[in-house]
């Protein structure tokens, strides 16, 4: 932000402003020190001891006379001499009611305040109305508190709620309707955690999650403060609608789907991890990889013995150990889509097959200075088979095609070779 220097002319003129004067200074940027001392010169005469030469202003804009007084109206019970709020709470009482404006707001847009904590579309208002909550209670325990009789009388002018969680209880099955309504909206039973719309149904959705798995638990640990409130009633009413207990299988169960989906249109569930069409599901294949390394070596691991029957029925992959006629393939597919065989050492849609084109390259220099290949063997048949599709060994010095490697390197490559 912007600092700007008021000489000591302009300042002097400042002690003493009409309110039209200040209004008129609406959009002047000046600090929350430079505020509070323009609305205290305001109500009592400056005093005839000197002042300095200049001012170091540093703040925002909307400092007129009427949002000073909300200022210091919502400033903490934190006092300088002379009853005056310090600077600091000074500007805690600013970001109180700025805060207290997009409440407002929330509230008009809405029709109530119980903005959720975890609130995507605004986290810090979130933060904040839980934060008042827990003052308040503070406040009616007898302990120190930053509410004050001003802060409460705010909000509860529009409608705050401050026992959210002390609601009066509502039956089971009017949250059931609620969330068959939200189903019919939306498609399905997930409500997100921070649903605005009705932030109770997420909380209840959430603990229904909670009970079911305390469902039928007979130990002290689940009884009775832990005790489900479900039915076998209640459970099959859910599922009759489609409810999902773990919103985790939902997630393996819907990406299970799009791997069959890629299957049947590629022949295969080798998902690149960077398939631009679904990084997510490039993602989600090598993670069941990593999560077999775990299970197989007896460590905790998301997968269990159905999924690994489920993925191996459909023909999961689970180490990649691809061979150079896969490859082959592979570059064959490029070239049906491409038109040629130059796949790029970046290729994101298959990073190994990019690397494994440079490689033959490699490979084939290698051979050519009278040196054998470190990683894959060049062979006279597997060049013959990289030529017969139009594969380009030197993309720098291409050839016309149809050009072919003299008689001598065939002899070399199987010199080599031996």
């Amino acid at each position: 932000m912007k600092a700007i220097i008021i000489p000591n002319l302009l300042f002097l003129s400042l002690l003493h402003p009409s309110d039209s004067l200040l209004q008129q200074r609406h959009d002047q940027r000046v600090s929350v020190r430079a505020a509070h001392f323009l609305y205290v010169s305001a109500r009592a005469p400056a005093e005839s001891s000197s002042t300095k030469a200049q001012i170091l202003v540093d703040v925002p804009a909307t400092s007129t006379i009427d949002n000073i007084r909300e200022w210091r109206r919502f400033a903490p019970n934190g006092q300088s001499k002379g009853g005056e709020p310090s600077d600091a709470y000074l500007e805690f009482g600013r970001i109180w009611y700025e805060r207290l404006i997009q409440l407002q707001n929330f509230q008009a847009e809405h029709g109530h305040c119980n903005v959720p904590e975890l609130y995507e579309g605004n986290p810090q208002l979130g933060n904040w109305v839980h934060n008042q909550r827990k003052e308040f209670q503070k406040r009616m325990s007898g302990e120190s508190s930053s509410i004050t009789d001003e802060r409460v009388e705010a909000l509860d002018d529009i409608g705050f709620v401050w026992g959210i969680f002390k609601s009066p209880k509502v039956d089971w099955y009017d949250r059931f309707d609620a969330l068959v309504a939200y189903r019919k909206e939306h498609g399905d039973c997930n409500v997100p955690s921070n649903y605005v719309n009705d932030p109770a149904l997420a909380r209840w959705v959430k603990q229904i999650r909670i009970q079911y798995k305390n469902f039928g638990t007979k130990t002290k640990k689940t009884a009775p403060t832990r005790r489900s409130l479900l039915t076998k009633e209640r459970i099959e009413a859910l599922e009759e609608i489609g409810f999902v207990w773990s919103i985790y299988d939902q997630m393996w169960e819907d990406r299970l789907r799009e791997l069959v989906a890629y299957r049947d249109q590629h022949g295969h569930c080798k998902v690149p991890q960077s398939w631009k069409e679904s990084p997510e599901l490039g993602s989600w294949v090598k993670a069941q990889r990593d999560e077999r390394t775990k299970y197989d070596g007896a460590k905790k691991s998301s997968l269990t013995k159905e999924r690994i029957r489920i993925l191996n029925e459909i023909g999961f992959v689970w180490k990649l150990r691809t061979s150079w006629e896969d490859r082959y393939a592979g570059l064959l597919e490029y070239k049906r889509v491409h038109g040629d065989c130059k796949v790029p050492k970046n290729f994101t849609d298959d990073p190994g097959l990019g690397k494994w084109v440079d490689r033959q390259r490699q490979n084939y220099r290698a051979m050519k200075r009278g040196k054998k290949a470190n990683n894959t063997k060049i062979t006279s048949e597997r060049i013959n088979k990289l030529e017969s599709i139009g594969f380009v060994w030197n993309i720098r010095e291409e050839k016309p095609e149809g050009t072919r490697e003299s008689a001598d390197v065939q002899g070399m490559i199987e010199t080599i070779n031996e």
